[in-house]
């Protein structure tokens, strides 16, 4: 068969000049000149005479009356061959004729059989086959069964040149065929039968009855092999593909038997492409497997190696490791064992050059997930989905929907993380416009989206550890051991690198090559060697690609270069396993990272390119248009390394574990070291400011050794100046658990180095960009719930200057017993939401004071406290643990992040701004607008925090309710009923609005049993804001009982403008009734 690649045959070697090589055209003209004249003056006329004598002498015998009646009594001749014998006992030499011809010319059957045979070669095909068909008669009477095959087959030749139907020279070819088996003489019944089959012209009845005649011959030798590869050839002409194959094989098969290897190697290697297309591992495993063998048997080492890689390639097909077809693990142990001892043959007898080339072996697997980190990348390596915003607890529900117990609850909270803020809206806070590399840099650790390196290079400081991160797959049931794992990559000088970009740019392509120094981690000296394509694909702007080769040369220097360490991984059966690799360059320039080697058991070297390629091209119809796809650049392996670059590394210390939950306004301190500032210039911003804050110092600036730490701007961002003396900078943090469930909170720094000093004539001035570390520090936070708490604070009608706060505390925490250690409150201005975070603290005192002791709440248990507010400031001392400036600060960010707290304001003052409140009178007590209430706790093992309950109103909007009174109704609970006895009721009225006066007059109904004494309807009442009216009644009951005292009635005349949508006046008053009951329990005196 032809080779299977369609190749071309391989030329002879040139040897001496052949016979005739120097005869010239008129030469060979003269030659045939001369065979023409032989065979036209004297072949052709000596055949003409022995046609006419052969003829004469027939004619004597066999025709006339007499001539045929002794041909009828004709007696058959003895013939030495006549018998039949079984094809498997005699073969065709056993045939031959050893006692003489059985009819020699003398005869008339010999000189028919001349006659028709010279008439044949004459053409005359006519003369030719009537002589055939009158001696094939006596041949059968004879029972000379060989010579009744060649008559029958010359006569169905001749019948076929003379163009007779074919069931005629069908039928004396098949006679031929029969008449050959009975001699036997199977290699004339084969050349009856190829005759036949090019006289028919049918592959697929060709191959049939090739198939037959294997059946009849019985023969497995060589012969039987031939047939069966004619055979498949034969189908494959017909269409018939897979039969083709199918007999191929067999003849493949049939070749090892025999020991012809080498015809067995090309059968298997004219259908084993046939099979790899369908995926029939098993198949192509055995027929690789097989010709590896009989390769490495002749001697053919290289091929032997070719097949074997074919086959272990195998196991990497997707389709194959999804476990649709598997292998058994003690064939995949012989396959890499006889692979490996092929190698070693190869290494040996191969010279020492050649014998170093890489073998394309692609085990392991590696993934397409490439990742390249640096070392200011995050701590988390690992592109991780963000996961959607906790859902809150509903008041009062102690487990969430779907959970029947606390632990349940608790498993539920773990799993909901917070949508952490991106890394370039952090970095917006640090730098008000961000470059389109820093933007692509912050966006690239935020969503882990390869499309940003279509433009995105990398920058990173000389002697800066790179790690480039691989999925590698054991797709085999064997282990496999990889020693002498490394990247591979080269190092261009940045001069040479910007050259080649203007060189790909215009179309050129620079000429030099370079040598870079790579140092291998088990030798001291570096070794040198030789990369080429050094750039990849750069696309241009119509969308075509362009391939540019970077050449730089280096100097052969000492510790220059990059640095390659190298480890040994091992991966299992079927595992797989990310693997990071490292890369740390040694001097300035274009780092490519472009290979990962490896040897496969010490033994079998490996190179294996890192091929990345972008998002796919679809701006022209070309590119749309393309099936394979055009692909824009990726420049994740490519790294600019500049010397000018900070190295500083950033931790926190004394921050809970993952696993280590925090309740729910709990503080903890910690701290942020930095390390390697030098002389930088850091800023930081944090994505949960009410979640953390620094306290450098009380002030909010100050000294922290060794450096200068102070916040600026309105995002107040921490600055912190490095002195430049090397030792690490410890600035003091304070972390608040502010609300439950699971957070991610991320800090962004930005160091700058300060810019070098310019020389004269320096062109090659270093670029803000390349002077910027940006650091991404995430950390995991794990909050669970604590306390609960809401206050309603209201003034106080009975005691002037004075307010009750009441508080509203239930424990949530599942395993904790709570301490409720102090309450403080914070008046805020409506303005105050956003000014320093101040407003004034005001003193608190208890209504039910306890002796001193402190209210303890169990899990699941709830409190009602009740406060007195005062005007007055506190000033009792803050014995927290931790700094004020720093609780300041997390208050005012809690403020600020509460979402519901400006819908709040908005609707306390009707959407309108809030109007500066007048003076109250003298005597009556001014609320602030908003309070804050901070509850701070404590439980055991030292744990202690703070629940804030923010911006609580303390006045009342007056567009909450059309009646802008408050009215307090003050009487004794119980009277004893004795002659004459009144009952002395205090009505105490106050204007709620903080707009304007209201002017009213109230009216007091009698009833029955009820008489009032006194004043029952008032006059017209007007109130300034925030004022206070006291009117005293009495009240007769006439018999005991319990009486209503409320049946007070309020007709408001005149609002403040704006104050409601209804206006009112003296002739069209608007009526209010509160209804709330005052009870009097009127008992009878005892007689």
């Amino acid at each position: 068969p032809p080779p299977a690649d369609g190749g071309a045959p391989a030329m002879p070697p040139p040897g001496p000049a052949l016979p005739g090589a120097r005869l010239t055209t008129e030469d060979l003209e003269a030659l045939a000149q001369v065979a023409a004249d032989v065979i036209t003056k004297c072949s052709v006329p000596w055949m003409e005479n022995e046609m006419n004598q052969l003829e004469s002498q027939i004619s004597q015998s066999r025709k006339g009356f007499k001539n045929q009646l002794k041909y009828l009594w004709r007696k058959p001749r003895e013939s030495s061959g006549g018998g039949a014998q079984p094809v498997a006992q005699t073969s065709d030499a056993e045939h031959r004729n050893e006692n003489g011809v059985i009819y020699p010319l003398q005869t008339v059957e010999g000189q028919m059989r001349l006659a028709g045979d010279l008439a044949f070669l004459l053409r005359e095909y006519e003369t030719a086959a009537s002589y055939y068909r009158n001696v094939v008669s006596d041949f059968k009477q004879d029972r000379s069964w060989k010579h009744t095959a060649g008559a029958y087959e010359m006569w169905g030749l001749c019948s076929y040149f003379l163009g007779a139907p074919r069931s005629e020279w069908t039928r004396c070819m098949e006679s031929a065929y029969d008449a050959y088996l009975q001699v036997p003489a199977g290699r004339h019944a084969m050349r009856s039968v190829a005759l036949h089959q090019a006289m028919v012209c049918d592959s697929k009845e060709a191959a049939a009855r090739l198939m037959k005649v294997k059946g009849d011959l019985n023969d497995t030798g060589l012969r039987s092999a031939l047939m069966l590869e004619q055979v498949g050839q034969y189908y494959c002409q017909a269409g018939s593909h897979r039969k083709g194959a199918f007999h191929l094989v067999l003849a493949g098969h049939t070749f090892n038997k025999l020991g012809f290897k080498r015809l067995a190697l090309c059968s298997y290697h004219a259908v084993v492409a046939k099979y790899e297309d369908k995926h029939w591992f098993h198949i192509t495993e055995h027929f690789h497997f097989t010709m590896a063998r009989q390769a490495f048997g002749l001697g053919m080492l290289q091929e032997s190696m070719r097949h074997f890689l074919q086959l272990l390639n195998s196991f990497t097909v997707t389709v194959r490791r999804g476990g649709i077809q598997r292998t058994e693990a003690d064939r995949e142990a012989t396959y890499l064992k006889e692979f490996l001892y092929v190698v070693k043959n190869w290494m040996e007898k191969s010279p020492a050059a050649e014998s170093r080339q890489p073998v394309d072996l692609r085990l392991p697997c590696i993934g397409k997930d490439i990742l390249v980190l640096l070392p200011c990348d995050a701590a988390r390596g690992d592109a991780v989905a963000s996961p959607a915003p906790p859902l809150p607890l509903p008041p009062g529900q102690q487990t969430l929907p779907g959970t029947s117990s606390a632990p349940e609850a608790e498993r539920h909270l773990d799993q909901l993380v917070a949508q952490p803020l991106p890394w370039d809206k952090l970095g917006e806070q640090l730098l008000k416009t961000l470059s389109a590399d820093d933007k692509l840099e912050l966006q690239w650790r935020s969503s882990r989206n390869s499309q940003v390196f279509d433009t995105l290079q990398r920058v990173l400081a000389v002697g800066a550890e790179v790690h480039v991160e691989l999925e590698l797959t054991n797709p085999m049931r064997v282990k496999l051991e990889l020693t002498n794992a490394r990247l591979g990559g080269v190092l261009v000088p940045l001069k040479d690198a910007r050259a080649g970009a203007a060189a790909a740019a215009a179309g050129a392509l620079p000429t030099g090559k370079e040598e870079v120094l790579a140092r291998e981690p088990s030798e001291v000296s570096t070794d040198v060697g030789t990369f080429e394509d050094l750039l990849g694909d750069t696309v241009s702007e119509a969308g075509s690609t362009a391939t540019s080769t970077v050449a730089a040369a280096v100097a052969p220097e000492e510790n220059i270069g990059v640095e390659f360490p190298s480890q040994s991984i091992v991966l299992q059966p079927m595992e797989t396993k990310r693997v990071r690799f490292a890369v740390v360059p040694k001097r300035e320039g274009l780092l490519i990272v472009e290979r990962v080697l490896w040897h496969v058991f010490d033994q079998v070297r490996c190179d294996r390119r890192l091929e990345l390629r972008g998002r796919r091209l679809r701006a022209t119809l070309p590119q749309r248009s393309s099936k394979e796809g055009v692909y824009g650049p990726d420049h994740r392996l490519e790294m600019r390394v500049r010397t000018s670059l900070p190295q500083v590394h950033v931790r926190i210390e004394g921050w809970p574990s993952g696993t280590e939950p925090l309740l729910h306004g709990e503080l903890r301190q910690c701290t942020l070291v930095i390390a390697g500032g030098g002389s930088a210039k850091l800023r930081i911003s944090s994505s949960h400011p009410a979640f953390v804050t620094f306290a450098p110092a009380a002030g909010g600036g100050g000294d922290v050794a060794p450096a200068r730490v102070s916040y600026e701007g309105a995002d107040e961002v921490l600055v912190v100046a490095c002195s430049g003396s090397g030792a690490d900078v410890r600035i003091p943090l304070v972390l608040r658990a502010m609300s439950a469930g699971r957070h991610a909170i991320r800090f962004c720094m930005l160091a700058e180095a300060p810019a070098p000093p310019s020389e004269a004539g320096d062109a090659t001035k270093v670029p803000a960009s390349e002077r910027r570390q940006w650091l991404t520090l995430e950390e995991s936070l794990l909050v669970r719930p604590s306390l609960v708490c809401s206050a309603r604070p209201s003034p106080s009608h009975r005691e002037a200057g004075c307010a009750a706060l009441a508080l509203t505390l239930e424990s949530r925490a599942l395993a904790h017993s709570l301490e409720i250690a102090d309450v403080r409150c914070v008046g805020v201005s409506s303005a105050g939401a956003k000014d320093g975070g101040g407003g004034r603290s005001l003193a608190l005192k208890a209504c039910a004071p306890e002796g001193g002791s402190r209210l303890r709440l169990p899990s699941g248990s709830s409190a009602q406290l009740l406060f007195v507010l005062s005007g007055k400031l506190a000033t009792a001392a803050d014995g927290s643990a931790v700094d004020a400036f720093a609780r300041r600060r997390l208050l005012r960010a809690c403020r600020a992040a509460d979402s519901s707290l400006a819908p709040r304001q908005a609707r306390s003052t009707g959407g309108a701004p809030t109007p500066a409140a007048p003076s109250a009178p003298s005597g009556d007590f001014r609320l602030p607008n908003f309070v804050d209430v901070i509850v701070s706790w404590s439980a055991d093992g030292g744990r202690f925090g703070e629940i804030y309950a923010l911006q609580v109103p303390c006045e009342r909007s007056p567009a909450a309710s059309p009646c802008p009174l408050d009215m307090h109704l003050l009487a004794p609970e119980t009277a004893t009923l004795e002659p004459g006895m009144t009952v002395p009721v205090t009505l105490r009225i106050r204007n709620a609005s903080i707009v304007g006066p209201v002017s009213f007059y109230f009216v007091a109904d009698p009833a029955p049993e009820l008489i009032w004494l006194g004043c029952e309807r008032s006059e017209v009442i007007r109130l300034p804001p925030l004022s206070t009216h006291v009117a005293e009644l009495r009240a007769f009951v006439a018999s005991p009982g319990v009486f209503n005292l409320n049946r007070f009635r309020f007709f408001v005349v005149s609002l403040p403008p704006g104050a409601g949508a209804v206006p009112a006046s003296e002739e069209a008053p608007l009526a209010f009734a509160f209804p709330v009951e005052r009870l009097l329990h009127a008992k009878a005196a005892e007689s």
